[in-house]
């Protein structure tokens, strides 16, 4: 069956968004209502948030078509590739206005719209269109398709690679903790030589090898500044409590001072009361251990080289014997077995609370360690050393250095998958006479074919270091003019109070060709962004001074800027949009673990630009920067999941975090005839609507659009004794506020009694089989075939479901 397209195609460039909710309307607002500076930090007011624009931002059409491909990694990516098949071999691909992606579902969604992208052919780095005629783009049998079915195991092919992944892991989370460890460590150096050798003189030296041992005794004001600020707060807080005050801001302003001085209190009795009693405890467990401490004592003019090396060689006897004491193994043993006898409930609420404390235990244990090894190296106790002065200047200094150079995401994984995923979907299609020499060299040794090369083309990487910018990517014009507009659909995380619905903190975030931003956020036009960014203009006065002739600083950021090119390119938002497993992660962030997977680097999602500060940036800024990257400051921001909504950057992640299907971005762009594919994580022989009734939820919200199915979704659910189910999709109807009403396909990755031979085959073999968790992303062709075949069945039924509709 082949549907002729339409005579009428209703438009589809993403404009809706950036016409009716521009970014610059909503930082203007918040610029007039917002407090001051001085407000701020008087009464701790926060500017009131611009609501998210309810609604749908382009008005429903009949026959305005739309596809969404769900979230699941590339167990997703290979169902929907099939599904994607059947709809573009029956002409439905060539009628879609907008083909919405979420994570693995943008992986081949941005696949298929990367190889049909052939404006300027070959010569432009694209696809030859001529090439089209045998074969569609990733139709089956395609070389594109032969091309991604065998690099399916994509994240880490062969053994070195998966040595590679586990040791870049490793070199990440180490810089990350050294990184973050770096000041404490530098300023715990600085205070000890101003403020603990000459006040606390009982604990410098090696008062642990001496037999009247470590004193923690400071001097009377130690304790007495801390409970000063503690009766402060009390006093302070019982005003906001106990008087009925005239007007509310005054009632405001003493609650506000009184948790900032209980803070304080509480800050100053952690470094001046508890940390010298951890240090006279820790020296006092260090001598009955008979640990050696490094010689300090009577070694004036030791410098500051030699001050350093040895607080390393302090830390690290100090953590050895904590570790292999008899103590610590005999408590380990019994909370292992008090552990074991608690309730599921309580072993939960234990694991969140060990995950939420041993971040700042760390830190903590950090500063301790420091502080011991620093006072054991003192020159002269009850003096100021100005040997651990400058090797904490120094440590500063080197931190400060690197911070200057530092690119907060180059360190996070975000890179490691980003490449990983242009190395299987980052394709294009070239007759071999087009090839490159270094092209044709790689095809040789990889993919060799044999015959003809011409007939059919040949599938090869685009070039990683030139991707194809994202505002380059429009298909819908030019050489192609019937094509679906690419939504990568991501998430913006947002820690604002009031600015999202309670358990949510997330707002959508979508990428275009020509769009980027979302309903809450606002909307700017990608080439825009692009533009200042990436390519200012070379012709300004300012850029070209002096005879054409730049600073060394000035060249520094032209060559920066090239580096960021990579992160307004289709396969750097496809990796934003997957970016699962970050520090916040919208409403399934848990707080308990934020602090530990930032301090961890378990960190996949991405600072990107506000669109709402994209007039705020002026040319003049942009050339004189080293980058105008988020600098590692932002790196904090993660650690506390602080995701304000005005801040100059947005914390991007997967766009399963607000809506795992594409299905709100189709509606709130007014689509009526909608093709959605659900290939999302579910657990094994189990059907999960929770994808599902979210995004109805969400859409009813947010867009006041009503879904209503006329069968029920429960036929999609597998029997528990043959893991089959009646059918693999439902059909609904969508229902606008104000418009035509729509029909929705909903499709689910199910076994069914139709389902092909080799697919049912499959299962026998893997029962798990189609649900395979998402953590497993390396596919073998037997697998990788099962699902596309799946999805390509189920595509078909799909169609004819709409054609009946």
């Amino acid at each position: 069956m082949f549907w002729p397209l339409s005579h009428h195609r209703p438009p589809a460039d993403d404009g809706g968004l950036r016409e009716k909710v521009p970014a610059a309307a909503r930082r203007e607002a918040e610029r007039k209502t917002g407090p001051r500076f001085w407000r701020r930090l008087r009464d701790g007011s926060q500017p009131e948030p611009v609501p998210s624009h309810l609604g749908t931002v382009e008005d429903p059409e009949a026959e305005k078509v739309g596809i969404c491909c769900s979230g699941g990694g590339i167990r997703s990516a290979a169902f929907c590739l099939g599904a994607l098949q059947s709809l573009q071999e029956e002409g439905e691909l060539r009628r879609a206005a907008y083909l919405a992606a979420v994570s693995g579902g943008s992986y081949i969604a941005g696949a298929l719209s990367m190889v049909a992208l052939s404006k300027g052919g070959a010569a432009a780095g694209n696809s030859n269109p001529d090439l089209f005629a045998e074969k569609k783009p990733f139709a089956p049998g395609s070389p594109e398709e032969q091309y991604l079915r065998n690099r399916s195991s994509y994240m880490a092919p062969t053994m070195g690679e998966k040595i590679y992944l586990g040791w870049r892991m490793l070199l990440g989370l180490l810089f990350n903790l050294v990184f973050i460890a770096a000041p404490l460590v530098g300023l715990t150096l600085v205070f000890t030589g101003l403020l603990y050798a000459p006040l606390v003189p009982g604990l410098a030296g090696a008062c642990g090898q001496t037999q009247t041992g470590c004193i923690a005794n400071g001097p009377p004001w130690f304790s007495i500044v801390p409970l000063a600020f503690l009766g402060l707060a009390l006093v302070l807080g019982m005003a906001s409590l106990l008087f009925r005050w005239g007007e509310q801001k005054w009632e405001r302003r003493f609650a506000v001072w009184a948790v900032r001085t209980l803070l304080l209190a509480v800050g100053l009795a952690l470094a001046l009361i508890a940390l010298p009693h951890l240090v006279d405890w820790m020296e006092g467990a260090t001598s009955k251990g008979e640990t050696v401490q490094p010689s300090a004592g009577g070694q004036t003019g030791q410098t500051a080289g030699a001050a350093l090396i040895a607080l390393i060689a302090g830390v690290f006897a100090q953590v050895a014997h904590m570790l292999s004491s008899k103590e610590a193994t005999e408590g380990l043993g019994r909370a292992r077995k008090a552990f074991g006898k608690l309730g599921k409930g309580a072993r939960l609420a234990l694991a969140y609370l060990a995950a939420a404390l041993a971040g700042p235990v760390l830190l903590i244990a950090v500063v301790a360690l420091t502080l011991a090894t620093g006072l054991g190296q003192a020159d002269s106790p009850g003096r100021i050393d100005v040997g651990l002065i400058l090797a904490g200047a120094a440590v500063l200094a080197v931190f400060l250095f690197v911070y200057g150079l530092a690119d907060l995401t180059a360190w996070s994984l975000h890179p490691f998958y980003k490449r990983r995923l242009a190395s299987a979907f980052a394709l294009k299609r070239i007759a071999a006479s087009e090839l490159t020499e270094e092209e044709r060299k790689h095809v040789e040794a990889v993919a060799g074919r044999p015959g003809d090369p011409d007939y059919a083309g040949i599938a090869v990487e685009r070039d990683f270091d030139k991707s194809v910018l994202l505002s380059k990517t429009a298909l819908n014009e030019g050489t192609t003019p019937e094509w679906p507009t690419l939504l990568v659909c991501a998430a913006a995380n947002v820690s604002d109070p009031g600015a999202t619905p309670p358990g949510r903190r997330v707002t959508s975030f979508t990428f275009s060709s020509q769009t980027m931003g979302g309903p809450l956020v606002g909307a700017v036009p990608t080439e825009e962004m692009e533009k200042l960014f990436i390519d200012p203009d070379r012709s300004s006065p300012r850029y070209l001074r002096k005879g054409q002739r730049r600073t060394l600083f000035e060249r520094a950021a032209d060559n920066s800027r090239k580096h960021r090119r990579r992160d307004m390119t289709l396969p750097a938002v496809i990796a934003m949009s997957g970016a699962a497993i970050s520090p916040s992660m919208g409403k399934m962030t848990r707080r308990p673990l934020t602090f530990l997977m930032a301090l961890a680097n378990v960190r996949l999602g991405v600072w990107v630009p506000n669109p709402r500060w994209l007039g705020d940036w002026n040319e003049d800024e942009v050339l004189h920067s080293r980058s105008l990257r988020p600098r590692p400051s932002y790196l904090l921001r993660e650690l506390f999941g602080l995701n304000e909504i005005g801040a100059k950057y947005l914390y991007v992640t997967d766009g399963g975090h607000y809506e795992n299907l594409g299905l709100v971005e189709l509606l709130r762009r007014g689509c009526t005839e909608v093709y959605c594919f659900d290939a999302s994580g579910v657990g094994q022989h189990q059907a999960d609507y929770g994808a599902l009734g979210e995004a109805i939820a969400l859409a009813r919200s947010e867009l006041g659009v009503e879904i209503e199915f006329d069968e029920d979704p429960k036929e999609l659910e597998p029997d528990k004794k043959t893991h089959l189910a009646e059918k693999d999709f439902v059909k609904g109807t969508i229902r606008y506020p104000d418009g035509p009403d729509g029909v929705l396909i909903y499709v689910r990755n199910a076994m069914t009694a139709k389902a092909p031979w080799d697919a049912r085959a499959h299962q026998i073999e893997d029962p798990r089989f189609p649900h395979n968790s998402t953590v497993d992303q390396l596919y073998t062709d037997q697998k990788f075939e099962a699902y596309r075949v799946l999805g390509q069945r189920a595509g078909e039924e799909a169609v004819e479901a709409m054609f009946s509709a």
